[in-house]
Parts: structure tokens; C-alpha cells; sequence
């Protein structure tokens, strides 16, 4: 705490400051002055939380000088020192924001007390301020997850709540614009969300730099990692926009992005068609468009230097999966940028084909994944992920727990539609304990249970809604997941769109074929 001292006399300003305890209280008295206008110029430079003035000053009265005070400063405490004892005195003072006034002579003990009082109302004040701060912040903090959260709801549901608008407005999102044709939906992902988890956050953030300034735009991300840009605007150039961000990342981080952008739509109720608009668009850019398209690709294909998985072969043999996976990605997904995801295609199928040719021995065919159903390359990058697993399984050069983890891994792949197969049980099956099933699988896959068994039923999930028109129910039962509406969650979780989403999308890329 800062203290003044405002008295025409020196000998009764070192008086009071004799008077004070200074150590007691936690004060500092930052400043003497013997007239009010020196005093009111030390109040603006130093900032004192407590003037003790006297009443009586040449030019101007205490009271006119506290009033003063409290113009500069709100919170100051002014305390008066009179040697009148007149009511007059003390109602101006309480008018005047005075905080007390004392009578002369000043006893010390009363003097201490008094300043004591405005220190410990000073520090609820500040207490009450920072709290309140402290409130804003949280509010605006949990406001802005709730907008997200509501938006990423609307994306989701087939019909938009019918007062979204007076929702989205109560979450200060503008929406007066979304008029007729106004409502656009980009959408932006990044291929290396898998080796580098915290990419989608980064992107994120630097797309709500980008449109901070843009009034009618909404960010988001969904559960895939991808960024989910909305304008309300018929006036916003989306895709020129979405261009110029995604130049900003990759030269930053030095990622790939994709990103698409939907058709125009009348406004927020149509939101949803909107979000499946470009995920349709995002789909529809990274497939085959002819076999004009893939002959050109198979050309520009042969252009690409022969890749080597030697050091890959190496690594593996060596134990070093995690070292070995990242080799693959940096192979596959970091040495030409401007491949398109027809020729990247091929690029993945013919390396995975030697990776097999080189590591492992008859059986992996049997794990089979169609890498045709996986169109960006963040897609892509996952499927190859998933391919190593059956290539460490049935690998060569085999260790002395290398069976035992393929009995593991087949039965996990034969099961999968047991929806009451987990860790515990599994281990129980082997005779080992499942912390020790944990150690394994890491060791000589890289991997976790979860991650094992998610990607195989992804995988066939994924090929069973491309390849046949089974119902949601019968697909989950084929992959140990009977309850569709916890099926489409977790299809959702992992991709980002529902089962009913995802299927409205291939049809939309089917008829753009």
C-alpha cells in the first residue's frame, strides 16, 4: 500500500508520519506535500492508495481536495484530519467520497487504526476486482466453448433447431446476414494430425487469427481434427480466403492441408447440408475423377524415384517401430508436396506392397485393407498405420514373443465381433496378465489394445458401408458393436461425421463421379 501526507506544515506532516506503523500496516509512505495542487500532481505520477490530508490548506479546503482525489482515482481512501468538530464538516466529507475524518490532536493508536481500516477495505476491493476479472475471463472462456460446442451440435443434427438463430445470437455469433445464398461452409484438414496430434490446434488458432477481425465468421473443429470455417456473409470470398490461411500453415509449419468449400445455402438452418455440402466437396477433390485422371496419375507416377524401405526394414528388425513408423511417413508423406492424392495413392499401395514383400512372410494378405476407400491424405496416412500392424505380425525375422503376439493379433482379427472381447479377457485367453499383454503389444507393434482393435474395425467398417448396403445395426454386429447409436458415436469420435453422415457423403461423391 502507498501513502501521501498533504499538510501546509512540515513539523505536523513528520508528526504523523512519526505516528504511523508503518511495518504494522504494510504501507509506504511514497510522498509529503504542503498544498493541494503539488499533492493532486503526486497522486496522478505515484498512484497513492491512501492520502492523509489536512482540512485546512492555502487555496483550497481538504474537502474540495478529496473531491478531487476521487475524480482521479475512485478507489483512493481519502482520510481528513480537522480540528473542527462540526456535523457540516463531516456530512460534506461523506458527500465528498472522504473515507474518515480525524480530529486533532491525532492520537497514534487512532491514526493506525483508522489506516489500518482503509487498508483492509482496500485489499476487498482488489480481492472482489480480480475475482470479478477473474469471473469475465472464465465466462467468456466457457461462452465461447459452449458456441462451439452448439455449433458443432447443429453441424451434426439433419434438422437445425428452429430458433438456432436466436441461440447463436445469445452466444454472440452475428447472424443478421445470413440471408438467401449467404451461408458457406470451408472446411480445412491437415494429413500429419496423426504424428503430430497438436497440428489441428495449431491450424486452429491460426484461422482464428486469419478472420478475427470478420464479424460474420464462426470457427470450429470437429472430432476428425479438421477446421471448420462458417460464414454467414454472401458477400465472403470462402475459398480465396481459405487458400491464403492454408499458405500461412504450411509455410509455418510445414504441413499439407486440404481444404474445400461448400455450396451456397439460404442460412443457418441449413447449416447441416452445408457441413455435408463440403465434406462431399473434401471427398470429391482427393477421389479418381476419370481414368483420363488415373492414366495421367500412373504417368506422373512413373516419374517418382523408386522408393526404398531398406532403412524401414532395418528399424524393424531392430525393434525401433516408433522410429520405423515415422521413417514410413517422412517416405510417404513428406518428400513430394505436390502430388496429387490420385498419384499419392498409388505411391502408399506400392510401397506398402514392398514393405510387406521385404518384412514379412505368407499370411498378412489376410489383413487386407482397401486403401481406394481412404481419399485424403490424412486418410491415408491412418490406413498405413493400420497395414504395419499385420506386416510386424507376420514379420520374417521373428523374436521370442513375436508368436505369442500373433496368436494375440489374429484372434483379436477373427473376434471382432465379440463385443465383450477387452484386454482382461484377451490376456485371460493367453495365460498372461494384462499388464504384461500391454508391454508386448508397444514393444513389438507400437500400439495399444484399443488402438489395435479400433483400427481393425475401422477398416472393415469402412469397406463394408463402401462395398454393401448393410443396415448400421448389422454392420455393427459384424464388428462387435451391436447398439447403432453407440456405433455411430464412435464411428463419429474417430471421423468426425455419423454413420447416416458418411453414408450421405458417398452417395454425393457417386453421383458427382
Amino acid at each position: 500500500m502507498k501513502l501521501i501526507i498533504v499538510d501546509d506544515e512540515m513539523l505536523i506532516r513528520k508528526l504523523i508520519r512519526m505516528k504511523l506503523d508503518l511495518e504494522r500496516l504494510g504501507i509506504e509512505v511514497v510522498g509529503e506535500y504542503a498544498d493541494a495542487k503539488s499533492a493532486l500532481e503526486g497522486i496522478v505520477s505515484l498512484r497513492p492508495d491512501i492520502v492523509l490530508s489536512d482540512i485546512c490548506m492555502p487555496g483550497e479546503d481538504g474537502i474540495s481536495f478529496s473531491e478531487k482525489c476521487v475524480e482521479i482515482n475512485p478507489d483512493i481512501k481519502v482520510i481528513i484530519i480537522t480540528g473542527f468538530n462540526d456535523f457540516e464538516y463531516a456530512r460534506r466529507s461523506i458527500k465528498a467520497g472522504v473515507f474518515d475524518y480525524l480530529m486533532k490532536p491525532v492520537q497514534a493508536e487512532e491514526l493506525n487504526n483508522t489506516v489500518e481500516k482503509a487498508c483492509d477495505e482496500i485489499r476487498q476491493i482488489r480481492s472482489r476486482n480480480e475475482q470479478n476479472a477473474k469471473l469475465r475471463e472464465e465466462l467468456e472462456t466457457n461462452l465461447r466453448m459452449l458456441r462451439k460446442a452448439y455449433i458443432n451440435e447443429q453441424l451434426l443434427k439433419e434438422t437445425a433447431d428452429s430458433d438456432i438463430a436466436n441461440r447463436l445470437e445469445e452466444f454472440g455469433v452475428e447472424t443478421e446476414n445470413g440471408d438467401e445464398g449467404g451461408l458457406l461452409v470451408g472446411i480445412l484438414t491437415v494429413r500429419e494430425v496423426i504424428n503430430n496430434p497438436r497440428l489441428p490446434v495449431l491450424m486452429e488458432n491460426e484461422v482464428e487469427e486469419f478472420f478475427a477481425s470478420e464479424k460474420f465468421v464462426s470457427i470450429v473443429n470437429d472430432s476428425w481434427g479438421r477446421v471448420i470455417v462458417i460464414s454467414s456473409s454472401s458477400e465472403f470470398p470462402m475459398k480465396e480466403c481459405l487458400g491464403m490461411v492454408t499458405n500461412v500453415i504450411v509455410k509455418k509449419y510445414g504441413c499439407h492441408i486440404s481444404y474445400a468449400v461448400s455450396e451456397r445455402f439460404d442460412g443457418w438452418k441449413d447449416i447441416h447440408k452445408a457441413y455435408l455440402s463440403a465434406l462431399g466437396e473434401l471427398q470429391s477433390t482427393h477421389s479418381d475423377k476419370s481414368e483420363g485422371e488415373v492414366a495421367d496419375s500412373e504417368i506422373k507416377l512413373n516419374n517418382i524415384p523408386e522408393l526404398s524401405c531398406e532403412d524401414v526394414v532395418k528399424l524393424i528388425n531392430q525393434g525401433q517401430i516408433e522410429a520405423a513408423r515415422e521413417r514410413i511417413s517422412s517416405a510417404l508423406f513428406d518428400q513430394d508436396k505436390s502430388l496429387s492424392v490420385s498419384v499419392l495413392k498409388q505411391k502408399v499401395k506400392a510401397y506398402i506392397r514392398a514393405l510387406r514383400t521385404s518384412v514379412a512372410v505368407d499370411g498378412v494378405k489376410r489383413f487386407n485393407g482397401e486403401y481406394e476407400y481412404f481419399n485424403t491424405p490424412s486418410e491415408l496416412e491412418w490406413w498405413v498405420n493400420a497395414q504395419l500392424i499385420p506386416i510386424l505380425v507376420y514379420k520374417k525375422n521373428s523374436g521370442d514373443n513375436d508368436e505369442l503376439i500373433r496368436d494375440i493379433v489374429i484372434h483379436i482379427f477373427r473376434n471382432l465381433d465379440n463385443p465383450d472381447m477387452n484386454q482382461n479377457t484377451l490376456a485371460g485367453d493367453f495365460s498372461i496378465s494384462s499388464s504384461h499383454m500391454s508391454r508386448l503389444f508397444k514393444q513389438c507393434l507400437g500400439r495399444t489394445y484399443v488402438g489395435i482393435v479400433t483400427d481393425f474395425r475401422l477398416l472393415r467398417m469402412v469397406t463394408l458401408l463402401n462395398t454393401t448396403n448393410m443396415k448400421d445395426r448389422d454392420i455393427g454386429i459384424e464388428i462387435g458393436i451391436p447398439d447403432a447409436h453407440y456405433l455411430s458415436i464412435w464411428f463419429r469420435k474417430i471421423t468426425g461425421m455419423t454413420v447416416s453422415e458418411y453414408r450421405k457423403m458417398l452417395n454425393k461423391c457417386q453421383k458427382s463421379e
